[in-house]
């Protein structure tokens, strides 16, 4: 390294130079950072001659080799034989301590070095830094090709709501994906043609209007008509516009809405239903009629309740003062403010609201 001799003049160089003049490898090797493939030893450019006759496609043949690039590798330096020479027993020594001049820790230099002895060249004149060899073709239709290991992952992917359900044709397992669902997914879900389309055509009446009503829990607020959204949008507006997810509606309303969405009521029916009690002489007692509460109708708990069936809750007098959806058995969907304490859809216990639980299929 330092101040260079063309490859030519080795001989003079050699009888000419003092033990004191002479580069101490080991020194030098062992002075290189910890990261000697980031900073490639320094030194003064040594001077350029003309390759000899098939010397460059020697060089080029020892780099293809190792299969690394032969861009680094300059003319003009001592073999690395005499650099290797000069080390002393250092150098060749097989104790760790030994590998350090040529080999060893500093391993990124070795297949730089081993190219750079081929040539003729200065271990110094070498840059250490690793150049990757660009994969052939073959190799990389290979990797494109070959099947890959399918990613390990710690938990499960949690799917939307809405692609569990157009991917089962199990009415169990579409309620259950739905009710273990956030709002929100359930709000987007409901907003979906495509889902509510897919839950239209896969699933049986009542089951579909149960999901509709599973949906809808979290969603819209408990309102009487006729001074709710539900009432303006089908009668006032007779279907047009928009039904927000926090529409106003009351208890009956939020049952007839699922049924809606699951195409066993339309708008129109909605409206004559609202034409029809309002032009009665006890719109209340119309209302109720209509959708089926008697006090001879079977009770709860000495029956159960089939999933779809309406659920009257009667304390007293012509009519009662709540209806909910059956799931069957002992649950019920819901839109009160009771027994949660909030005016949203909600699912319950049948037990959980007062009055006698009267039930029946509902007109439609």
């Amino acid at each position: 390294m330092g101040n260079r001799q063309p490859h030519g003049r080795r001989d003079a160089l050699s009888a000419s130079k003092s033990a004191a003049d002479q580069v101490d490898v080991t020194k030098q090797a062992s002075s290189l950072p910890e990261r000697g493939w980031e900073e490639p030893i320094q030194g003064k450019a040594a001077p350029e001659r003309e390759p000899r006759p098939g010397e460059l496609e020697e060089m080029v043949a020892g780099a293809n080799r190792l299969g690394h690039s032969f861009a680094d590798v300059h003319v003009g330096a001592p073999t690395l034989q005499e650099l290797s020479d000069s080390a002393g027993p250092l150098a060749k020594s097989k104790e760790p301590e030994g590998k350090t001049a040529l080999q060893g820790k500093f391993e990124t230099a070795r297949f730089s070095a081993a190219t750079g002895d081929r040539a003729g060249h200065d271990l110094g004149r070498v840059d250490f830094r690793p150049i990757q060899r660009q994969p052939t073709l073959k190799e990389t239709l290979h990797e494109l090709w070959e099947p890959q290991p399918s990613p390990v992952c710690d938990e499960p992917v949690q799917l939307h709501v809405r692609d569990t359900i157009k991917g089962t044709k199990d009415y169990g397992t579409a309620l259950g994906a739905i009710q273990k669902a956030p709002v929100n997914e359930r709000q987007e879900a409901l907003t979906n043609q495509p889902t509510v389309d897919y839950i239209n055509k896969t699933f049986l009446g009542k089951e579909k209007v149960i999901l509709m009503s599973a949906l809808l829990e979290g969603s819209q607020e408990w309102k009487n008509p006729t001074a709710n959204d539900f009432f303006e949008y089908f009668y006032t507006n007779k279907g047009k516009g928009t039904l927000p997810n926090t529409a106003t509606m009351n208890c009956w309303e939020s049952i007839i809405y699922a049924a809606y969405l699951a195409k066993k009521v339309d708008a129109a029916w909605i409206y004559k239903f609202y034409k029809d009690t309002l032009a009665s002489a006890d719109a209340n007692l119309f209302l109720w009629t209509t959708l089926g509460f008697s006090t001879a109708l079977d009770q709860y708990p000495a029956k159960k309740p089939k999933a779809g069936q309406l659920l009257f809750y009667h304390s007293g007098g012509a009519t009662p003062g709540h209806v909910a959806l059956s799931l069957g058995g002992d649950d019920a969907m819901s839109l009160w403010h009771s027994p949660n304490n909030i005016e949203a859809v909600q699912k319950i216990k049948v037990a959980d609201l007062p009055g006698t639980v009267y039930f029946t299929n509902p007109p439609w």
